[in-house]
């Protein structure tokens, strides 16, 4: 079965703001990377995230049935039961304010555009269709994503944003930054190497210690 390396942040009025503190920079892993569910809720039909219980902690996990089970007036066993057929817990798309995707997060959104592209106005067959391939593919069987991309320009035109051209920038300055002695970074010419590199068009000038004395 795929490992999934999709994470949510969630908007301040969510069902687990109580409990968020158990998980670090409050990212709840989730198994995909778009809402795969759609249940009726008491406002009309609601599109659920599935929190992946896999990826959690047996504590953390514990911790989200109680939550549930309070604020739906049921047992703790009665959510237990769900949540281990459905290999995890419902949460409400609503309450998702980021999302943060690996590998297969990537390319599973990159054949939900091409399912847009392909059905701009799809029918409830052919987004079941879609759905059922998913699974089959990436929930229960093994599919195997190729890496995401590691420049801005090889991304795909449809899912670049403002956040992953910012994080491609950090990690590839960060790779440049390996194996650049201590004096190196402490005086700034790894950085200035590093953005060099990454953008020749722009012109950077090393100013060292003893430019600066100098001048004064």
């Amino acid at each position: 079965m795929t490992k999934h390396d999709t994470w949510v942040l969630l908007r301040e009025n969510n069902p687990l703001l109580e409990i968020i503190h158990l998980f670090p920079q409050g990212q709840i892993p989730v198994r995909d990377p778009f809402p795969m569910e759609l249940v009726a809720d008491d406002k009309g039909k609601a599109a659920l995230f599935t929190i992946d219980l896999e990826r959690l902690s047996a504590f953390q996990a514990m911790e989200i049935t109680k939550t549930y089970a309070k604020a739906l007036s049921v047992s703790f066993d009665e959510i237990f039961e769900d949540t281990i057929i459905n290999k995890g817990f419902g949460l409400n798309c609503l309450y998702v304010e980021q999302i943060f995707c690996g590998a297969e997060g990537y390319q599973r959104t990159k054949e939900l555009a091409d399912f847009h592209d392909r059905y701009p106005d799809p029918t409830q067959q052919q987004i079941a269709d879609f759905l059922n391939d998913q699974k089959k593919r990436w929930i229960d069987g093994d599919a195997v994503p190729p890496p995401v991309p590691q420049e801005y320009e090889h991304v795909d035109s449809r899912l670049r944003t403002e956040d992953l051209e910012n994080f491609l920038q950090k990690q590839d300055i960060d790779r440049r930054l390996i194996g650049c002695s201590v004096i190196d970074v402490l005086t700034g010419r790894a950085m200035f190497n590093a953005f060099s590199k990454q953008n020749s068009e722009l012109s950077y000038e090393f100013v060292g210690l003893e430019d600066l004395l100098e001048d004064e």
